[in-house]
Formats: structure tokens, sequence, C-alpha cells
């Protein structure tokens, strides 16, 4: 239970706890710069995705662009012709979590929340 940013925050330390790597937390805006106030991870892989905690939904960027315009429109003010951009959030608090963690703060993590370790090849 928490607003966007509380929950991609949250979704960032569980993410690399469980290897994602090149992650970051990163606000959702127009490529004029207009703040759309979301907040989301970003994964800087070979193919970039999007991690929306929020809204419960995780896809590459296009179609995250795509999903925002159509089926979560009403969450925001995106104007026809405005374009979609990810910019990574730069503050004291995210820059704790945008850089990679160690393996001890790993290991502390997953010794104090191991319900949120996901065993590779073991879903339940």
């Amino acid at each position: 239970m928490g607003n966007c940013g509380e929950s991609a925050q949250l979704a960032t330390i569980i993410a690399k706890v469980n290897g994602i790597k090149n992650c970051y937390i990163a606000s959702l805006k127009t490529t004029k710069n207009k703040n759309l106030d979301h907040s989301v991870i970003y994964v800087n892989d070979k193919k970039p995705y999007i991690i929306d905690t929020w809204l419960g939904f995780a896809d590459y960027v296009p179609g995250a662009f795509s999903r925002y315009r159509s089926e979560y429109h009403n969450h925001f003010d995106i104007q026809e012709g405005d374009k979609l951009t990810f910019k990574k959030l730069k503050n004291d608090y995210t820059k704790v979590l945008n850089q990679d963690f160690s393996r001890s703060q790993i290991n502390k993590i997953k010794n104090i929340f191991p319900e949120q370790f996901i065993k590779r090849g073991y879903v339940e």
C-alpha cells in the first residue's frame, strides 16, 4: 500500500536482491519535460523494460508507453502528440537505491526478508 514512488522504491530493492542489474527509479515525463507524476523501475537491458508496481505490470518501453496512453490514460495528463520518456530520478534517497548493492547488503536483506527472494527455476 503506497504511492507509485514508494512502490518503485520497494520494488527496486526486491529487483536488485533478485539479480536484476542496471535498474533504477525513473519518472514518466514527456520529451518536453512535462512531469506526469509517476515513478517506475527502468531496467536498462538489451531491450529496456519497465516494472510498474503501482499499476501492476512489466513491459518493454514501447509497450508501456502504449499502455499509459490506452488502458491507463485516465491516470495521466497525456495530450495528443505528447511523446513519452523515462528520466532517471536523482535525489539523495534514490541515489542509494540506484547504486549496485554489495553482496553483503543483498545477504542482509535476504536474511531479514527471505520471502522477497525468488529462487531460480521455482515459482509457487
